[in-house]
């Protein structure tokens, strides 16, 4: 293809791509996640965020980054400045896509692969799930966009080796294990796949040795911070759940065809088409190629096959944190829809269209259906308890898992109980989180607290996840849940002794993260 027409299809695949994810980066309220990247990324660089990131469990890169775009409180387009960062990582995955997939594609005599690159380019450019993490104050569209960059490198190293080639390959793996340290089962699979190229050609073993010898050296500090993660959240998560195999069937549908299976959309019969179309084309263009176009197909089985086996002991399996693995297939479908319709068969390109079309539609659906409703509350929720606030007023939340979001947009200034801390709460401190749900001695302090304002006649407002407004689930494997239960039983039961409900819950919008908000008068000191 000529250049001018494949630079034009890929600027207007960015601008595709910016104009589906702006307006969810306006819109969307941000949520626990977010809330809690943003404190920690707001302190001081960089000793208070490397505090922060022991007692989060994550890897330091992207706060340390973060730190330098964040907004003020109360600043114009305060969400968008703080989400600008993943956005940037989000619209950078899409050129870069089309470079790992136009360079393993590419064959000497027979094509640049300019159409592989464009191909897995449009297919990141709507893929839902990779849209919903370029509007997320997070990490994983920094995790998407390396391992494109990651597969890059590794065509360019097993192509012309040298060490320039090594050393860029070798330093945006380390870059993607501080961005993530689930991004190892991705680097495994990337290691593994080039070692069989390695195997077979003498040149390339002397850089590929050095290469990862440097990637394991590097990333011992952060091995340091992965095992703060372990002290922290134990050898399993505890708000995970072990997979079974059919979630692993579910992983693999959303993974094919790009979907956010973490906000639960659906598999029906047009997704499994697309899935299995998607799985098609990464084996076509894996088999079909020559050997290094292998590389992004036989990585992604690898990575996602590790976070299977992994999340049996850690319970750590969610889409997300499979992006990388997610993006390496999006590459390798872009491959095989380029063989295919490179193929001497007089249908290769109507099929290839066919199958791009079909996957693309699966996307675009998704975008419109499976996305009803926000991602949080917390804004409207501090909007409303901002607004009716008086003086004297005291705020008690609970759990603090939802402080975060609702402290973001709540001003400080008002006393706040964030259970079971007790104070006000920006950043959760995950160490020892789940045994303090369920603490007497602190819901004691709780009750003592709550008399002692309702015998001063404070007003008391209540900002509760609404889930722990119903009875505890029958079923929970990680006790996660009773642990939230037993907490807020005790809390609206200290609550309820020394208050009176007189005003709620108010109606919020509806949202995945939701809000349940009242305010009470005490009864110790209300008139007749």
């Amino acid at each position: 293809m000529r250049t001018k027409i494949v630079l034009a299809i890929l600027l207007l695949l960015g601008l595709a791509g910016l104009g589906v994810r702006l307006p969810t980066a306006l819109r969307e309220p941000l949520w626990r996640d977010e809330a809690q990247a943003v404190a920690i990324a707001r302190r001081t660089f960089p000793g208070g965020i490397l505090e922060g990131v022991r007692h989060d469990g994550n890897s330091p890169l992207f706060y340390l980054l973060e730190h330098f775009v964040v907004a003020p409180q109360g600043a114009r387009a305060r969400e968008l400045r703080d989400r600008a960062l993943a956005l940037l990582c989000g619209l950078a995955l899409i050129p870069l896509c089309y470079a790992a997939a136009r360079r393993l594609a590419a064959r000497p005599g027979q094509g640049d692969g300019a159409e592989a690159g464009l191909a897995a380019a449009a297919l990141v450019a709507f893929s839902p799930l990779a849209i919903d993490l370029a509007t997320q104050v997070r990490m994983y569209s920094g995790v998407a966009a390396g391992a494109a960059a990651l597969c890059w490198a590794a065509g360019g190293a097993t192509e012309r080796p040298g060490a320039r080639a090594w050393a860029t390959y070798a330093a945006i793996a380390l870059a993607l294990l501080y961005l993530h340290a689930t991004s190892l089962t991705l680097i495994v699979g990337v290691a593994m796949v080039t070692l069989a190229l390695v195997v077979r050609r003498r040149d390339l073993r002397a850089g590929w040795l050095v290469a990862h010898l440097s990637i394991a050296i590097g990333f011992v500090p952060g091995w340091l911070l992965a095992r703060a993660t372990v002290q922290i959240v134990g050898a399993r998560l505890p708000w995970g759940n072990v997979p079974s195999l059919a979630s692993l069937r579910l992983g693999a549908a959303w993974a094919l065809t790009g979907l956010d299976g973490d906000a639960g959309a659906p598999v029906d019969g047009w997704v499994a088409a697309a899935a299995g179309v998607a799985a098609g084309l990464v084996v076509l263009g894996a088999l079909a190629q020559k050997a290094r176009a292998a590389v992004p197909a036989g990585a992604a089985a690898l990575a996602f096959l590790l976070a299977y086996l992994s999340a049996q002991r850690t319970a750590a399996f969610l889409v997300r944190y499979s992006v990388g693995a997610v993006t390496l297939l999006a590459i390798a479908a872009g491959i095989g829809l380029s063989t295919l319709a490179d193929r001497r068969a007089p249908y290769g390109r109507i099929a290839a269209a066919a199958g791009l079309a079909l996957i693309l539609g699966v996307q675009l659906r998704s975008l419109r259906v499976d996305r009803p409703k926000l991602r949080s509350a917390a804004r409207a929720a501090a909007q409303l308890v901002q607004a009716r606030l008086r003086p004297g007023d005291l705020v008690v939340t609970l759990p603090d898992s939802t402080a975060p979001g609702f402290n973001y947009y709540f001003p400080r200034g008002p006393e706040q109980l964030d259970l079971p801390e007790l104070e006000r709460v920006e950043a959760i401190d995950w160490q020892g989180w789940a045994d303090r749900l369920s603490n007497p001695v602190l819901a004691q302090r709780l009750a003592d607290k709550v008399q002692a304002a309702a015998a001063d006649g404070r007003t008391l407002w209540v900002v509760c996840w609404s889930a722990l407004r119903v009875a505890h689930p029958a079923r929970d494997p990680n006790q996660l849940n009773f642990k939230h239960w037993v907490m807020a039983q005790r809390a609206f039961a200290a609550i309820d002794r020394a208050y009176e409900l007189r005003e709620g819950p108010f109606p919020l919008p509806t949202a995945a993260e939701s809000f349940f908000v009242a305010r009470y008068e005490s009864r110790l000191t209300r008139e007749p």
